[in-house]
């Protein structure tokens, strides 16, 4: 028996499930979130557990999204906009995309995205272009690589030293101080 509970606050479970909260009505309404890695997995499950409840569409499943969001506009989304695009798609709604790490503390930072079909798509063709780019690139750089030779350290020298536009390109192996 606790006395005195006044004095007690929410402490950081309540922060942070209030933190996971807002990140998934971000992912819901922009569409992708930067975030760690740590809380991407617990973002992913609460995220495909929303859109699911929205594919339902009754009443109870609408009112339940509108009582875990603060905002109604990402009900309104998951409803009209995202459930349409994920009819095909029966699970796994996110995709976590390691970026790097976090400058101040080295935590290793994730994209969090909704995958859109039809961003998928365009996503494949751009993947598909560079493809061929890179091949007729490598092919291209091979036949015009020239055969070089071997020069040893004087001539690189010298010839630096026409590059950078100096007119005595004379080198000598002993300074001498007058």
């Amino acid at each position: 028996m606790r006395h005195r509970k006044e004095n007690l606050h929410a402490g950081y479970e309540r922060r942070g499930k209030d933190d996971l909260r807002n990140l998934a009505a971000s992912v819901l309404l922009y569409e992708k979130v930067l975030t760690t890695k740590a809380r991407a997995k617990k973002l992913k499950a609460i995220v495909d557990k929303m859109i699911t409840l929205g594919k339902k569409g009754d009443l109870s499943s609408i009112r339940r999204l509108n009582s875990y969001f603060w905002d109604r506009n990402v009900a309104r989304k998951i409803v009209e906009d995202l459930v349409p695009k994920f009819t095909d798609r029966n699970s796994g709604y996110t995709r976590v995309v390691k970026i790097g790490k976090r400058v101040g503390d080295g935590a290793p930072k994730v994209l969090v995205e909704l995958l859109i079909p039809h961003k998928e798509k365009r996503r494949e063709k751009i993947k598909k272009k560079t493809a061929k780019v890179t091949r007729i690139n490598k092919k291209e750089i091979e036949k015009k690589k020239p055969e070089r030779e071997e020069k040893n350290w004087f001539e690189r020298a010298r010839d630096f030293g026409k590059r950078i536009g100096r007119r005595d390109t004379k080198i000598t192996t002993r300074t001498t101080s007058k």
